[in-house]
């Protein structure tokens, strides 16, 4: 909605990486929920989706901890 509609306010509910985001830009927690990232954009009210963009921008992304691919031996002929 943000981006057909231009509403400044809007954000995304269930989604994995933003609250994430949020939570590792505003209070340098590496997991956050849809909830603990409302509490963070707070006093930002009106301009939610405006300081997603720019944090998503801006600021770097949480730690991740998913698999990693295991290292692969090359060999040349």
């Amino acid at each position: 909605m943000r981006v057909v509609r231009g509403d400044p306010d809007a954000v995304r509910i269930g989604d994995y990486h933003i609250p994430n985001t949020v939570a590792w830009a505003l209070a340098g927690e590496e997991r956050g929920t849809d909830e603990r990232m409302l509490d963070l954009l707070e006093p930002y009210a009106g301009q939610w989706g405006r300081v997603i963009q720019l944090l998503e921008r801006y600021s770097g992304q949480a730690p991740s901890y998913g698999p990693k691919l295991a290292q692969r031996e090359i060999r040349s002929q």
